[in-house]
This record gives structure tokens, C-alpha cells and sequence, in this order.
């Protein structure tokens, strides 16, 4: 017993020379202190997460914004007397007043293949390296 007597009147004695009024105050300063410090830091991150999910809802409401729009001019453009005629003339083999329609064959392969050989001779010649390209560049040759 006296034991615990002796360990309590030391901490006693602990406690009042070292927790002055002064070191009280400024551990409760400095325990607010780092509260709010916290507080703040998780508002702060709370906010930045909702700024970004506003500014992606933002994004896809101009994206669908966009869509409707799109989707308005399409139907414009179906409904115009433009469409409708070049409907009827795709379609329909129709024509203006004072128009005669020429149907032409359709092609033959040496006709859709012309043009290709052409391209395969014009790609054989040999092409400088880029860095030859670039030295001619700059030297001005």
C-alpha cells in the first residue's frame, strides 16, 4: 500500500511540475489546431471529388446536348424538299423536268484496276532516306 501511495504522489508532483497552465493551454491549442487542420484537409478532398463528378455529369450533358442537336438537323434535313428529291432520284429513278437519265454500265475490272498499276510503278522507285533528306535540306543541295 505504500507502495501505490509513493507511485501516486510522484505522478502527483510529475503532474504539477510539468503540466503548467501554459503547457495545458498550448496542447489544447495545438490538439484544436490539428483538429481543424484534419477537418479541413477532408473537406478539401471531399470537394475536389464532387467538382470532378459535376464536371464529368457536365461533360456528358454538353455531349447529349450535342446528340439532340445533331439528331434535330438530321430530322430537319429528311424532312427538306432537298432530301426528298434526291431520295426519289437514288430510290425511285426519278428526274427533274427537262432532264434525260443516262444509265451506264457498270465497271469492268481492267477499268477498276487501271489506276493501280499506275500507283505500283510510281511506289518501286527508290525514295531517299530521311536523313539524307534532311542533309539535302540543309545544305542546300
Amino acid at each position: 500500500m505504500d507502495k501505490i501511495n509513493r507511485i501516486f504522489r510522484q505522478l502527483r508532483l510529475f503532474l504539477k511540475r510539468r503540466l503548467t497552465r501554459e503547457r495545458v493551454v498550448f496542447l489544447v491549442i495545438a490538439g484544436s489546431s490539428m483538429y481543424f487542420i484534419g477537418f479541413a484537409i477532408t473537406s478539401m478532398a471531399r470537394n475536389w471529388s464532387l467538382e470532378q463528378t459535376l464536371a464529368e455529369k457536365n461533360r456528358a450533358k454538353a455531349l447529349l446536348e450535342l446528340e439532340v442537336e445533331t439528331i434535330s438537323l438530321e430530322n430537319k434535313y429528311y424532312a427538306s424538299n432537298e432530301y426528298q428529291e434526291l431520295s426519289a432520284r437514288l430510290h425511285q429513278n426519278k428526274m427533274a423536268a427537262g432532264e434525260t437519265m443516262i444509265y451506264l454500265p457498270k465497271n469492268s475490272d481492267y477499268a477498276k484496276n487501271k489506276h493501280k498499276e499506275e500507283q505500283k510503278a510510281s511506289s518501286a522507285e527508290e525514295r531517299p532516306s530521311n536523313f539524307s533528306q534532311w542533309v539535302s535540306f540543309l545544305l542546300g543541295i
